[in-house]
């Protein structure tokens, strides 16, 4: 089956490099997957060149059929989706995004769905295979893939967070760099953001002196190393709007790092089960709904627009 689906996706897409793309292998696992099924048939599907390739007839008239049956089973396995009406809608996001925005929210779309089960999982951010059991899954800086749909949830924007009792330790600073009086709570997936959030704050001096502090594994648990008031992290804007407005946790520099990134919601370009398409409408309306309360006090650009680029993990 794998030397067969290598072959359709090759022959539709003309070129074995295009192939390995959609399928996430690479050149040479499809060009082997090929070989191997022309042993199996005891004829040429393609002619290669130096760079290119092409059909034999046999090829085309071979594809075709091949074609047909996989758009059959395509057709067939979306229609059981469709109308299993109990299948559980499974989503992979990042822990904070889950923790943080999600969980909070989510009793929305039970009210409103109620029949629809939800499955969450937590990961870092990865690839989205086809062969994944999953349906959705939420991704920063990974590169576009064929054969997926990108939805916008909302920016990259990163924020210095800690606690109110830690905040007003630092009193009213002059500037950003009263933030190194207090521990800086670094992710050892994101070792530059500090740094890069001192330059985009307009004290470069201060980002050579943001090394230190307490690194933590991930983002998560740098924000939660916050919330028990060890130090300040920088943490995604929308995560902690509702923290800032409970007044669990302060903002003490408004400015925010923004990379150019933004937090988008991945699907199967052709899906079609009703309650997977339910479920991505509904996060992507309460992404676009106005912020909560205390948002405006943390939208602050850059001082002269400026942006710098962050670590590629979140």
């Amino acid at each position: 089956m794998n030397a067969l689906r290598a072959f359709e996706v090759a022959a539709r897409c003309g070129s074995f490099t295009l192939a390995a793309e959609e399928l996430g292998v690479s050149q040479g696992a499809v060009s082997r997957h090929i070989q191997h099924l022309e042993d199996a048939l005891g004829t040429p599907l393609f002619e290669r060149g130096h760079r290119l390739v092409a059909l034999t007839a046999a090829g085309r008239a071979y594809a075709g059929q091949i074609r047909e049956a996989f758009d059959e089973i395509e057709t067939a396995t979306r229609q059981l989706h469709t109308t299993a009406d109990d299948r559980p809608v499974r989503l992979r996001a990042f822990p904070n995004f889950v923790y943080q925005w999600l969980l909070p929210r989510l009793d929305g779309f039970i009210a409103e769905n109620p029949q629809v089960q939800v499955e969450v999982t937590t990961a870092d951010e990865g690839a989205f295979q086809e062969t994944d059991e999953i349906d959705l899954t939420v991704q920063v800086h990974h590169p576009r893939q064929l054969g997926f749909a990108y939805h916008r949830l909302f920016e990259l924007a990163l924020v210095p967070v800690c606690t109110p009792a830690v905040a007003a330790r630092l009193g009213q600073p002059a500037g950003p760099d009263a933030l190194l009086r207090e521990r800086l709570l670094q992710s050892a997936r994101r070792p530059q953001d500090w740094a890069a959030w001192f330059r985009a704050a307009g004290d470069p001096a201060a980002a050579a002196r943001a090394g230190g502090g307490l690194v933590m594994e991930n983002s998560a648990s740098a924000y939660r190393a916050a919330l028990s008031g060890l130090g300040i992290a920088l943490a995604q804007r929308e995560h902690v709007e509702a923290d800032i407005a409970a007044g669990l946790l302060a903002s003490p520099w408004p400015v925010a790092l923004k990379p150019g990134a933004a937090f988008m919601l991945v699907s199967r370009r052709r899906e079609t089960a009703r309650n997977v398409l339910a479920f991505r409408r509904w996060l992507l309306r309460t992404a676009a709904r106005r912020p909560a309360p205390g948002r405006e006090a943390l939208r602050h650009a850059a001082p002269g627009g400026a942006e710098t680029q962050a670590a590629t993990a979140i």
